[in-house]
């Protein structure tokens, strides 16, 4: 099993030994060159999901029974796949904005949304379903125009998909939107507008810890020549 040390920090021996097993892993499972840029992002990426899985488990409640959950819960979080959906769907977005000029200006906010602003996603398999589908579940301290944002470099990807030669390899997993939240940690220092505004009214202890930059409202709404492009 993948896991990390959640009672250690992120420069602990082993968390250090997690990180430089993991980046390798994505890089060839998902066909990345080997650049110090990629290694770089996936690490950073990386890095700092073990910092919100570490955070989450030391503000909560201390008490024994309390820290069980979370640590339980961290540990199926901080599992290989799930830690390398995660980093995989960030870097997707982040390779497609690369890729199509009309995207390339997103490309710093959608490093500092980072890997703890995507979606997670539950898997399903109905009766009589062949293949899995999966559930997108939005974070619920993220504005839903931040997810409609994000939702431009998915179509734009699949869009890519469609025209390009056929390759090998497994197809592309089946998600669908809904209206289900999941919790955890908010990604600190961001413009106020890529916060839910009722979530922030209703926290008001993680308000003043993330510190949102009221002065800064980031336009999150496509182009319209992006959305031209996309639909």
């Amino acid at each position: 099993n993948f896991r990390i040390d959640i009672r250690g920090t992120r420069g602990s021996a082993w968390n250090k030994s997690a990180a430089r097993v993991f980046a390798p892993i994505v890089m060839r499972n998902e066909g990345y060159p080997d650049t110090y840029e990629t290694r770089h992002l996936i690490l950073s990426a990386f890095t700092t999901h073990m910092d919100t899985l570490i955070w989450r488990f030391r503000h909560l409640n201390t008490s024994e029974e309390a820290q069980d959950l979370v640590e339980s819960q961290a540990r199926r979080r901080s599992r290989k796949y799930q830690v390398y959906f995660l980093v995989r769907l960030f870097l997707r977005r982040h390779r497609t904005a690369i890729r199509f000029p009309l995207l390339q200006d997103q490309i710093p906010m959608l490093k500092e949304l980072g890997i703890d602003a995507m979606s997670c996603d539950e898997s399903e398999r109905g009766n009589g379903d062949v293949e899995k589908r999966y559930r997108i579940s939005s974070p619920d301290w993220r504005a839903d125009k931040v997810t409609q944002w994000l939702r431009t470099f998915d179509s734009a990807y699949h869009i890519s998909r469609k025209i390009a030669p056929p390759k090998a390899g497994a197809p592309p997993r089946v998600r669908y939107a809904t209206n289900t939240k999941s919790d955890g940690r908010a990604v600190p220092d961001l413009p106020a507008s890529a916060y839910n505004s009722d979530w922030l009214q209703q926290h008001q202890q993680q308000r003043y810890d993330l510190a949102p930059r009221a002065d800064e409202a980031y336009d999150f709404t496509p182009g319209i020549a992006v959305m031209e492009w996309v639909i």
